[in-house]
């Protein structure tokens, strides 16, 4: 054993060698070079971003996003179909203040709105609002009207922005000065002048993007194509857009429904509205409308419209208005419906907004 152990850990002394030889090889090829440079101009445009943040005039800044553009045109010209470094490319060029260029180099590239998602998501971590309304700007040119997603992202990000609050007087001026011109341009072209609160209140993505799923056993939640009861057709029961959400529960003595949150200040008087299908058993309990009301302290529930109870065959709009109380210091959850029992409800075209008092 011991004479035979000696060939082998001469050839394992060599492994390393070759290893670092085989790397070394790749290192300087194309592919290897290639690969570098990209991942050495993402790190270059990633300084370039946190750079800007810290300072608007630093011309330090001007400098390294050149030198980024420079470097992703050099991995562009080694690998003219690779899309990510068009991607960089472009955001380079947004960031330089040039849409112009960098749409054009999106184009070329083949660049869609999914690979610059990434991107923004991390800025709105960051709360850096300039960045993420002028990217969606630079979006809503790129993809028209073809992304139904896009315009329900972009009202996502105006209200976790608080966008929306600048209609109350006693913010207006405050958040003026908070948000960027592109925030106010972007949030009213999209939204108009009484925007929806709620995201994605007519389910035209096709799923639930938007919306928080209370998550407890017995509860199902889906978005149907079509509404198609028993003993009815589809036809009969899909709505405009053909699309409605639907939840499904088997009665295990807890609450469900599907939400969403947002910050309303005290004493701002909302009006909510929507359509419903219901069938549910006779000793449900539910509520059309619930606003949940989270404080830093202990949650409160606040709830103004029960039933209907059991089935409401045909599709049937409900309005309410509720105004935040004043001791409310924190976000709404805003559930269309609250219920406990078993049973499918189906609702659509579900709209909140802030109203005159």
């Amino acid at each position: 054993m011991a004479i035979a152990s000696k060939p082998r850990s001469r050839v394992l002394r060599w492994v390393p060698v070759v290893a670092t030889m085989l790397a070394l090889a790749w290192l300087v090829s194309p592919l290897g070079q290639g690969v570098l440079t990209r991942n050495l101009a993402w790190v270059t445009l990633s300084r370039t971003i946190y750079a800007q943040a810290e300072s608007q005039n630093n011309p330090d800044v001007t400098a390294l996003g050149q030198r980024a553009a420079g470097q992703f045109a050099a991995v562009i010209q080694r690998a003219p179909a690779d899309t990510r470094a068009y991607l960089g490319l472009g955001l380079s060029r947004l960031l330089a203040g040039d849409m112009a260029q960098a749409l054009d180099t999106w184009r070329a590239g083949g660049v869609t709105p999914a690979l610059v998602m990434p991107v923004i998501d991390s800025l709105q971590r960051r709360g850096d609002w300039d960045r993420v309304f002028t990217l969606y700007a630079a979006l809503a040119e790129l993809a028209a009207d073809e992304d139904v997603r896009l315009p329900h992202q972009i009202a996502a990000a105006c209200y976790q922005s608080g966008w929306h609050l600048s209609t109350a007087d006693a913010l207006a001026d405050t958040l003026a000065d908070a948000l960027p011109a592109s925030a106010h341009a972007l949030c009213s072209a999209t939204l108009g002048d009484s925007p929806n609160l709620v995201v994605n209140g007519d389910f035209a993505t096709g799923d639930l993007y938007g919306w928080t799923r209370r998550r407890q056993p017995g509860f199902n939640y889906e978005v149907a194509s079509s509404v198609e009861p028993s003993s009815r057709t589809a036809d009969e029961n899909a709505d405009a857009t053909g699309h409605a959400a639907l939840i499904r529960a088997q009665d295990r003595g807890e609450w469900g429904g599907l939400y969403q949150s947002i910050e309303l200040p005290p004493g701002t008087r909302v009006r909510m509205r929507a359509a419903f299908r219901i069938e549910v058993d006779p000793d449900a309990r539910m509520s059309v409308y619930f606003l949940q009301l989270r404080n830093s302290g202990p949650t409160e529930s606040w709830q103004r419209t029960r039933g209907p109870l059991g089935a409401t065959p045909e599709w049937t709009e409900y309005e309410a208005e509720y105004v935040i109380p004043q001791e409310h210091r924190g976000r709404v959850h805003v559930y269309p419906v609250f219920f406990l029992g078993s049973g499918n409800v189906w609702f659509k075209d579900v709209h909140l907004e802030i109203v005159e008092p």
